[in-house]
């Protein structure tokens, strides 16, 4: 029970690094006018979020190719 909490413990924290370098590309790297995918905090924010929650997932949440229970 506490290997599983600690390995969500882990997964929350990679999510939360991958929202804050998300927006730290729109604030160092991201264009203000017509980039849709780095014009908006929001948007770049959400990719950070969702790229780490997919690698998170991969790297963290599974084992041996396949899922633990």
């Amino acid at each position: 029970m506490r290997h599983q909490q600690w390995k969500w413990t882990r997964f929350l924290l990679v999510i939360f690094a991958g929202a804050l370098l998300g927006y730290a590309y729109y604030t160092f790297y991201g264009c203000r006018q017509a980039c849709p995918l780095s014009s908006s905090p929001y948007v770049t924010t959400g990719l950070g979020i969702l790229l780490a929650g997919l690698l998170g997932y991969d790297f963290l949440l599974k084992k041996n190719g396949k899922q633990e229970k």
